[in-house]
């Protein structure tokens, strides 16, 4: 009584009190103790009975291999197992049988538990069922199917199946997907009577909706008389996880009053059916009932919601209200939140978030770093980067190849070439992303030729490109003026490689051309290549008209785009802008401006300093240092012009005065960061500057002006590539 209440300490007093304890006295202590999860104590006093010179019978032997199995003690189960052989109950007891291939199965040794099954005098249904649960626990589950075949054709005890081994045989059927032997399981069951079994039938339908048969599922569900949650939940999570999400929807508005209550696992399902049809309003609806039936504590539910709020939603408001309501938050809750930061643009509010994780102790693991690491590359927040870097190495996050990449994609996005390129040789096994992104690197910073030749020796080393590899190459041909190298390795991808190019490598070939003042061969490519050009093929060769000042083909690109009605149109209209500006056509920029009501996006540009990210738009004048900023500015325009510094007035858009326009020159937002990155820290230290737009041509001169001066070395990462400047030059020689 005291065992089975849980009061180990007074089945003891009791055991203790008695003068000769017997067999059973010792197997109903050892059974106290096993019951209540204390093994080490059970095969304790097992030994003891043992070493009193008692004799164990088949119930103690039960009990004691029981302890084993719960313990998964293989060792000193198959002393048991020696034991029992020497008294030959397994010839008879079934019970003691079915317990030693229960214990081998849990202890993984499937091998010990054929072999006992095989041993056995006599065998049961149970034994049988013992038997199959055993190899599917194990993830051997054609290894089951293939006993439950034997149970039913070659047992000689002619044994029939019930509905514990039809569950199990389709659970089986489930995991190998094996559709048609499931189909031979449910005849069976009809024939057996076990077709109206809840069990069974909450099987098939798993079953059939897991294999891909949703329409067989729906028709055991609406066999159903009594259908159970189970089976209610088995057929929403069915249609949700199929891609069926509206049939989920429908079938959850068929639950009446006499129904069972749905509970979290038919919530689970409305919501990834919610999730994957992006229906919003719906989503709500079911948050509501989980509120009203009282499971919005749960964590798992809350995992889903914020899944939902962040897939559904054109804002995080609604996803970050379901955050902050939740009582409990695992590392799935914190990487839902940072992912939907990342993914929607906000990354200094991904890096708030990751630093409050960590302010609560919960360790983020390989998808919350290779996102932090995507939020420093946005910002250029190196140090916070080499943190994450810094907790990587530490050993308490393991380092896959996906996080190393993160990492190189991270230091060279902020700047850090010599970073990215320490990261790619310490990376064991090099994937074709890992190469990739260093060819891509080295051509971002301007070092073009290092990162073809890198393309090469990837080859040597017997690796086959892909198109990744490809396009980083290409990419690496346009953006270090070589032509004539990247038509070699355009032309190689089929008959070399045995890669079709795909939009993506004709897209660079376009830049190419374009940048190479090769504009007429760009534009035949557009309209002869086998895909229907999109604004991004336009825009590079309009980009091109503009370096080689082409007004009359960059008015013609320019009516391709707005007839393509761009969602990016402000571009276009800032490009042709910029190319009448050029030529001083003020009447066509009026013109061109006016044409679209489209606004561009203003200039804003990042500078990390003390693990702080700090922003500036063109023109702002909002930051708290705002004063000091300006004074730095207006000494450095000073500096700069007794140096030769000339302001570029093409560059200004607004047909102003020309002091006017010096005025907005100087508050473009990159010289905004540099002049607050100068006040901010001590002299000698380089600048890392992240811009969303590509440098304009003033604020490319004045960076090569200002590094001379203050004798710094100053990263400009734009839109397109780094400029390192130092000394005042330029890493991109003015080839942009």
């Amino acid at each position: 009584m005291y065992g089975k209440c849980g009061s180990v300490a007074d089945a003891l007093a009791v055991f203790h009190a008695i003068e000769h304890p017997n067999s059973v006295s010792w197997t109903l202590i050892v059974a106290a103790f096993a019951r209540n999860g204390h093994y080490r104590e059970a095969l304790g006093y097992y030994r003891r009975m043992v070493l009193e010179g008692l004799r164990p019978d088949g119930a103690m032997f039960v009990v004691a291999i029981g302890v084993c199995s719960s313990s998964k003690d293989l060792k000193q189960g198959q002393l048991l197992h020696a034991m029992i052989l020497e008294t030959r109950l397994l010839e008879f007891d079934i019970i003691l049988g079915t317990a030693l291939i229960t214990m081998y199965a849990r202890c993984r040794d499937l091998e010990l538990a054929r072999k006992t099954f095989d041993e056995m005098g006599k065998k049961t249904l149970v034994t049988w069922n013992a038997l199959i649960a055993g190899y599917s626990r194990n993830g051997d589950h054609r290894g089951a199917l293939k006993i439950y075949q034997d149970m039913v054709s070659k047992s000689p005890e002619g044994m029939k199946p019930d509905a514990i081994t039809f569950s199990s045989a389709l659970y089986a059927c489930t995991v190998v997907g094996d559709i048609s032997q499931g189909r031979e399981i449910e005849a069976r069951t009809v024939a057996s009577g076990y077709a109206s079994d809840s069990i069974v039938q909450n099987a098939l339908i798993n079953m059939y909706s897991k294999c891909g048969s949703l329409e067989s599922a729906r028709k055991v569900f609406d066999r159903l008389k009594n259908r159970d949650v189970i089976a209610w939940n088995t057929m929403i999570s069915g249609y949700a996880k199929q891609g069926a999400a509206t049939q989920a929807l429908e079938l959850f508005q068929r639950m009446g009053p006499n129904d069972p209550k749905p509970n979290v696992v038919t919530f689970i399902g409305l919501l990834t059916a919610c999730t994957n049809l992006e229906d919003l309003e719906q989503g709500r609806a079911i948050h509501r009932k989980v509120r009203e039936d009282g499971y919005e504590s749960d964590l798992v539910i809350g995992n889903v919601l914020l899944n939902m709020y962040t897939k559904c939603s054109s804002s995080l408001e609604e996803a970050r209200q379901v955050f902050e309501r939740m009582r409990t938050r695992d590392v799935i809750t914190w990487n839902i939140l940072i992912v939907a930061y990342v993914q929607y643009g906000q990354a200094k509010d991904a890096l708030d978030i990751f630093k409050q994780m960590q302010l609560e102790n919960v360790a983020p693991n390989e998808i919350t770093l290779s996102n932090v690491l995507s939020a420093c590359a946005v910002l250029g927040a190196k140090r916070q980067g080499k943190a994450v870097h810094a907790l990587i190495a530490s050993g308490r996050c393991k380092a896959d190849v996906v996080l190393e990449n993160s990492l190189m994609n991270m230091y060279n996005r902020c700047g850090s070439l010599d970073d990215t390129v320490g990261v790619f040789a310490a990376i064991r096994d090099k994937s074709l992303v890992s190469w990739s992104t260093l060819i891509a690197a080295y051509a971002q910073h301007g070092h073009s030729r290092t990162g073809l030749e890198h393309f090469w020796e990837l080859l040597q080393e017997g690796l086959a490109a892909d198109d990744v590899t490809m396009v980083s190459t290409l990419s690496a041909c346009s953006h270090g003026g070589m032509l004539k190298e990247g038509v070699q390795t355009f032309l190689s991808m089929v008959g070399d490689h045995g890669l079709a190019p795909d939009y993506r490598h004709f897209l660079c070939m376009v830049d190419l051309l374009s940048r190479a003042g090769r504009l007429e061969a760009a534009e035949n490519l557009i309209h002869d290549m086998p895909f229907l050009p999109d604004a991004v093929a336009w825009t590079s060769l309009l980009s091109g008209c503009k370096l080689h000042n082409d007004t009359k083909r960059a008015a013609r690109v320019a009516d391709k785009l707005f007839e393509l009605e761009s969602e990016d149109e402000h571009s276009t209209v800032t490009l042709l802008s910029n190319v009448y500006a050029e030529a001083g056509r003020w009447d066509d920029v009026r013109k061109t401006r006016n044409r679209r009501a489209a606004r561009k996006n203003p200039g804003c540009s990042y500078i990390e300093i003390n693990d702080t990210v700090h922003e500036f738009v063109a023109g702002d004048k909002s930051h708290p240092e705002e004063e000091l900023i300006a004074a730095e500015i207006k000494r450095l325009s000073k500096q700069m012009k007794d140096a030769g510094y000339v302001p570029d007035m093409r560059m200004v858009l607004h047909n102003v005065k020309e002091e006017e326009k010096e005025q907005m020159l100087c508050y473009h937002s990159e010289k905004l960061a540099i002049a607050y990155g100068l006040i901010s820290t001590p002299p000698g230290t380089p600048l890392h500057i992240v811009k969303n737009l590509r440098a304009c041509v003033d604020c490319h001169a004045a960076a090569k002006f200002i590094s001379r001066i203050v004798g710094r070395k100053i990263v400009v990462r734009d839109s397109t590539r780094f400029h390192h400047f130092e000394n005042g030059s330029c890493s991109c020689k003015d080839y942009w």
